[in-house]
């Protein structure tokens, strides 16, 4: 297979700058000796040192799909790759190739997204603190379960109302849920949701609802289908969840909630000044198309490794939605899908429920004034940042330094190509694939009507034709899925269900039902060697850019006084733990 490590070298050194990772290792067992302070050196190249600390920090930092193993071995490994990155770094420093036009685009759009950054670090994360009340509060509340009940409502200003006469008095539960609730799905009368523990909810809506005493009633909050009251109306004593014995979870759950509330405050304002807008029926449609993903956290408190991939496929039609509106501007389904999709997959931020897909579209739309915020507070000078846009700075010159040094070098003899294919044919095959025609049909009627005729031999091309000309819009396409698109709607039912030709219809949540047609089924098969010449040339252009890189760094590292320890990697405190308190 080809080598990446050209590749990886070049992502270590934005390994910093990644923003923070989701992954956390089994909490850390001190070995013979104890742990090594943050401050012992690892690496020395010339008069850049790199620390216990630096490590960690690159390592959590890193993309996961391009982080080794913890283990011995792959500890070594990083330190080894980091190594190179400096020695890169300093060669690209003393070069000091100047930086073009596009660079300084690019450096200059980074800045603004780092002073973003630094208004956050300053305005939210310095002024978190955790007390040890702050956690014996949170145990408290991890065990025990609550006795809930609710009542939905049409608009905002009636629970706002209606909940204000039952602070008063003026009017009974019993009474105000049986004139205005519109809730389904209670497992007992008057809006009973039953004895419910703290882990059924989420971070927001513990703090929202669970953490509430016994009698009080919470502020409405917009739910699926209306706006939502909770009452509290009895405690009693349960087993807290194994992961509580670590105080360090609940200390960082209260952090993270506490940085939340936070930021929503600062986003609350900005959107005033601006008069933001949201268009709540858009936000609620759009988010029932957005997966739930796996939960961060295992029953023992350990933090999963967890990539938000399976993003929803909306039709053109769809994508004009405007999801709120401010003073100058507007974000459409589109432009938030655009910037989304942008957010590496192992940052994403899950946008499955209303709240958490309007406060994503709120991150989208405000930032450029945090920009202007952290500017107005003088945050251009903020040591962080300038740090941070040194290190952006240095990663550009050695990306020019490798393309100019090591990828313009590289070459590869047209016979080495034949040979390659010859020795690693069993590489170059396709996927299996499945043709197949979705039409959309708002009944179930509709649905079965459309079904029929196709079984009766008419072509789905023909029918979306004649629906899409009928209703104004695509009812439909004739798509493709291969057996890497696990994640396909209809993966299961073209894979493993369907033959070519067969019909079936599907149950949809938003658009009523599809129907669905296998068209056709291609096995996969054996690539030519002219159909393969694309992955070929760059294997190859990779294999021989790694030799070209070897022979670089040894030119180069005999000129430096280089110093590693890697008979230290398994003493230092491999853990997120400290890294997420900052």
């Amino acid at each position: 297979m080809p080598s990446l490590r050209p590749i990886l070298l070049i992502m270590a050194l934005a390994s910093g700058l990644s923003g923070p990772s989701r992954a956390r290792g089994e909490p850390a067992i001190a070995p013979p000796g104890g742990f090594l302070p943050d401050s012992t050196v690892l690496i020395r190249v010339g008069d850049r040192v790199v620390r216990a600390r630096d490590f960690v920090e690159t390592y959590f930092n890193s993309w996961p799909e391009f982080r080794p193993p913890a283990d011995s071995a792959g500890r070594v490994a990083f330190l080894g790759r980091i190594a190179d990155k400096e020695v890169m770094a300093t060669v690209a420093l003393r070069v000091n190739r100047p930086l073009g036009f596009e660079d300084r685009l690019t450096l200059r759009q980074y800045t603004r997204t780092m002073l973003a950054n630094t208004l956050y670090r300053r305005l939210v994360l310095d002024s978190v603190q955790v007390t040890e009340a702050d956690i014996e509060a949170l145990l408290r509340q991890y065990s025990c379960e609550k006795n809930l009940k609710r009542i939905v409502f049409e608009d905002l200003p009636t629970a706002e109302r209606v909940r204000g006469d039952l602070l008063a008095k003026r009017i009974t539960w019993k009474q105000a849920q049986h004139r205005y609730s519109k809730a389904v799905g209670d497992v007992g009368p008057e809006g009973d949701l039953g004895w419910l523990p703290r882990t059924r909810f989420t971070a927001d809506d513990a703090v929202r609802i669970f953490d509430l005493e016994p009698g009080q009633i919470s502020l409405p909050h917009r739910v699926g289908g209306g706006v939502e009251i909770v009452w509290v109306t009895a405690r009693r004593p349960k087993d807290p969840p194994q992961f509580t014995r670590y105080p360090r979870i609940l200390r960082k759950e209260i952090r993270e909630t506490l940085k939340s509330q936070r930021m929503a405050r600062i986003q609350a304002r900005l959107g005033q000044q601006v008069g933001l807008i949201h268009n709540e029926a858009n936000i609620e449609w759009a988010a029932k198309s957005f997966p739930t993903p796996p939960p961060l956290m295992d029953s023992t408190g350990v933090m999963q490794l967890r990539r938000i991939t399976n993003l929803p496929r909306f039709a053109p039609e769809d994508t004009g939605r405007v999801l709120c509106r401010w003073s100058g501007g507007q974000l459409s389904l589109a432009g938030f899908m655009r910037e989304y999709t942008q957010t590496n997959s192992f940052l994403r931020t899950p946008v499955n429920t209303p709240d958490l897909l309007r406060s994503m579209a709120d991150v989208f739309a405000l930032e450029p004034l945090r920009v202007q915020l952290a500017i107005d507070l003088g945050l251009e000078r903020d040591p962080w940042l300038t740090a941070e846009t040194d290190l952006k700075r240095e990663e550009m010159l050695v990306d020019h330094l490798y393309q100019d040094s090591v990828a313009s070098r590289v070459w590869v003899a047209p016979a080495e190509h034949r040979k390659y294919y010859d020795q690693h044919i069993a590489q170059f095959i396709t996927y299996p694939t499945v043709r197949f025609a979705g039409i959309s049909a708002g009944t179930k009627r509709r649905a079965d009507s459309l079904a029929a005729r196709l079984r009766l031999g008419e072509h789905a091309q023909d029918l979306l034709r004649a629906d899409s000309i009928r209703y104004g819009h695509a009812v439909g396409a004739i798509s493709q899925v291969t057996s890497e698109d696990q994640g396909h709607t209809f993966y299961k039912l073209l894979f493993e269900e369907l033959k070519p030709g067969q019909v079936a219809v599907e149950p949809d949540e938003r658009r009523g039902y599809w129907v669905v047609q296998s068209l056709a089924f291609d096995p996969g098969r054996q690539l030519s060697f002219e159909e393969s010449q694309s992955p070929i040339a760059q294997s190859l252009e990779n294999m021989a850019a790694e030799k070209l890189l070897n022979a670089f760094l040894d030119r180069h590292k005999r000129q430096l006084r280089i110093e590693t320890h890697p008979e230290l990697v398994m003493r230092i405190e491999f853990t997120q733990d400290k890294l997420s308190e900052e």
